[in-house]
């Protein structure tokens, strides 16, 4: 959902103009509000199971389990946060559907983006509000934050990487070929990533000292070897980054180079960020050294 609107709102105008790339990457619309939609679907399936979740963790075994639901949902902060998460996603999938209904159209579109914008990003904002950063004794609000920019960072990164690949892909089968779209369109997209990484990589780096302390911590605890495992993953993807920016980008404009980067480089890096999230999803359940 991040990657969708990061690269329909903040790539594709920066690449040959607001209205260009409209002509030169066809199908960019539906692809993206495509891609949108099915991530947003995703996050609506999803979101029942993590209630089913937090029930089966945390219920009173003697209580009945409606009543045990309705406390969570309505009586506790994680059950608030986790109603508005549902409406964000909920409006970002009808807002997604809109947009990819009215995909070739200018009318109405940009202000719907905008509205999938705000609402991916209140989405990506709330495990923060009802994650570790909440219970930390120092720097509250300031971890809180950290912890909201250090989620967007990460579904920018691998959003708008994966959104590159739909979109030319999309493109290619309407008849543009790779080779032409690649070299413009990947260096509309590595300030957005660079950028990306660079607050993903420091909003880390924050968190690891506040959740962690010190460095026996990091190899003592369960949650500092995923910690490792899961800055080992990122080191390889960033490795994979660098190979790629030296090696292929260069020979983008050839087709030898486009189909290179859309069959291998671009898609190594989205499997490895996919594992770097799953460790992350391994870690929000995983007591800290500090603090519990």
């Amino acid at each position: 959902m991040l990657g969708a609107v990061a690269f329909r709102l903040a790539v594709l105008p920066r690449w040959r103009g607001t209205h260009e790339w409209r002509q030169a990457i066809p199908g960019a619309d539906e692809a993206l509000g495509r891609l949108g939609l099915r991530a947003a679907v995703v996050a609506l399936v999803a979101m029942p199971l993590i209630l089913v979740d937090q029930i089966i963790l945390f219920r009173d075994p003697f209580s009945p389990v409606l009543a045990e639901l309705d406390l969570l949902v309505t009586a506790t902060t994680w059950g608030r946060m986790w109603q508005l998460q549902l409406l964000s996603v909920g409006l970002a999938t009808v807002v997604f559907a809109f947009v990819w209904r009215r995909s070739g159209k200018t009318t109405g579109t940009t202000l719907a983006w905008r509205i999938a914008a705000g609402a991916t990003l209140f989405c990506a904002m709330v495990p923060a509000f009802s994650g570790h950063s909440v219970g930390t004794d120092r720097f509250h609000v300031l971890a809180v934050g950290a912890d909201a920019l250090h989620i967007i960072a990460a579904g920018v990164w691998i959003g708008t990487l994966c959104a590159l690949v739909v979109v030319v892909h999309a493109a290619t089968k309407r008849g543009a070929v790779a080779s032409d779209i690649l070299p413009d369109a990947v260096v509309s997209f590595s300030p957005v990533a660079l950028l990306s990484a660079g607050v993903l990589v420091g909003t880390g780096l924050f968190a690891t000292w506040l959740h962690v302390g010190t460095l026996g911590h990091l190899f003592s605890s369960t949650y500092g070897r995923i910690l490792l495992a899961k800055v080992g993953l990122v080191g390889v993807t960033a490795g994979l980054g660098a190979h790629n920016w030296k090696r292929v980008t260069p020979r983008l404009g050839s087709t030898e180079g486009s189909k290179a980067f859309m069959s291998r480089s671009a898609r190594s890096e989205i499997v490895i960020g996919l594992l770097v999230l799953l460790l992350t999803a391994v870690l929000v359940v995983t007591s800290h050294p500090v603090g519990g």
